[in-house]
């Protein structure tokens, strides 16, 4: 009986040292270890809606940069429809008219509208349309270049490339 009274006597230490030694590992091991992951999972999720968020803020700035460098369609409609209506007036045939985008400037009410004009007319009517540009009511117009060749076909007449641009008051107001 001593024997099974020691044998049980042991085997209650011997379980009693396993369940210390699985507590003890349950606290200063695991434990801890499930603390730091749960931080790092938060510092994870953080990290990721600060992410996205910027995500969200690179997307919009985009959006605007190109919407500010590209211009409206009727900022554009309306300067190409002055400059056209212009040359109506002056007896100049447009053969091809290309606006490019848009230009920023220090002002952000203004923006500047590159427009590529191939013109064929008078040498007379042409000097009175570049002339004509500076009267102009809803913009300012600058010519950048200036390019003109004879009409091989008609010697009355001149071809010309012209790059003008022209600053005009923004429709949305500098936002």
């Amino acid at each position: 009986m001593r024997a099974d009274l020691l044998k049980d006597k042991m085997a209650a230490g011997f379980g009693g040292a396993v369940l210390i030694l699985f507590l003890g590992a349950y606290f200063f091991l695991y434990r801890p270890l499930e603390n730091e992951l749960r931080q790092a999972k938060s510092a994870v999720q953080s990290a990721e809606a600060r992410a996205a968020h910027a995500h969200q803020a690179v997307v919009a700035m985009g959006k605007e940069r190109a919407r500010h460098i590209a211009g409206s369609d009727e900022e554009t409609s309306l300067a190409m429809d002055e400059l056209t209506q212009e040359g109506k007036a002056k007896d100049i045939r447009f053969t091809a008219i290309t606006p490019k985008p848009a230009e920023t400037t220090p002002e952000p009410r203004y923006r500047t509208l590159p427009i590529e004009l191939k013109i064929e007319a008078r040498f007379e009517d042409l000097g009175r349309f570049l002339g004509a540009l500076e009267n102009l009511e809803k913009t300012l117009v600058t010519v950048n270049r200036f390019r003109v060749v004879p009409d091989e076909k008609n010697p009355g007449k001149i071809k010309s490339d012209v790059l003008v641009r022209m600053v005009a008051l923004r429709t949305d107001h500098g936002k």
